[in-house]
């Protein structure tokens, strides 16, 4: 202690200023967060942008192609289900004439509401007929089978889209054919009540 005053003389604790020191290291630890904080900002925008494009490329491939058959359409609508508004586009595409051909002996409950769905959500609102669509289904080996199961939910589906058809079409004859082929008990239900239903083939009931 004294070779440390005899070299530099007398020396007090409050010669020391320690302030420049400490402001050094906040600068520091500013321009360390600052940095942190600009490469959150750089990386951020990065990781979104890598997202979007994702979402771009897998958007761009989705399937397009009119189906051939009835593979190629339950592997293009099984990528085309999170996307209605593609699988709408998909289904309109279709010519509803050739639905017998394409499902052959194959369509399923599961195919057949998903398109009765589709017609429901997007043909009605963009005021497209259906009765087309409805009645070719109808032509579809197995349809009597896969229209079998079909929820209160769905029953309440096909209801919506038969009174539809009968309000864009004139033709009775072809309404109560889909009423039947669909089984839709309650009528007065979905204002088709005016239709003439044949409960036997030598007469008619009023409904």
């Amino acid at each position: 202690s004294s070779g440390i005053n005899a070299e530099y003389g007398d020396i007090s604790p409050e010669d020391f200023d320690t302030k420049p020191a400490k402001k050094g290291i906040e600068e520091i630890s500013s321009k360390t967060e600052s940095e942190v904080s600009d490469t959150k900002s750089e990386n951020v925008p990065a990781v979104t942008k890598r997202k979007e494009v994702v979402s771009v490329v897998e958007f761009e491939t989705l399937p397009t192609r009119i189906p051939m058959n009835y593979l190629q359409f339950q592997t293009d609508t099984r990528k085309l289900r999170s996307h209605p508004e593609k699988l709408f586009e998909y289904i309109k595409q279709i010519d509803p004439d050739i639905y017998p051909k394409l499902f052959q002996d194959s369509l399923e409950a599961d195919t057949l509401f998903m398109i009765l769905d589709t017609l429901n959500q997007f043909y009605i609102p963009n005021r497209l007929p259906v009765y087309s669509e409805l009645y070719y289904l109808t032509k579809v080996k197995r349809f009597d089978m896969a229209v079998m199961f079909k929820t209160e939910r769905q029953q309440l589906t096909i209801g919506q889209l038969v009174q539809y058809a009968a309000e864009t079409v004139d033709d009775k004859l072809g309404i109560i054919g889909l009423i039947k082929a669909y089984n839709i008990l309650d009528l007065s239900k979905y204002k088709l009540n005016n239709v003439q239903v044949e409960q036997q083939p030598q007469d008619e009931v009023e409904i």
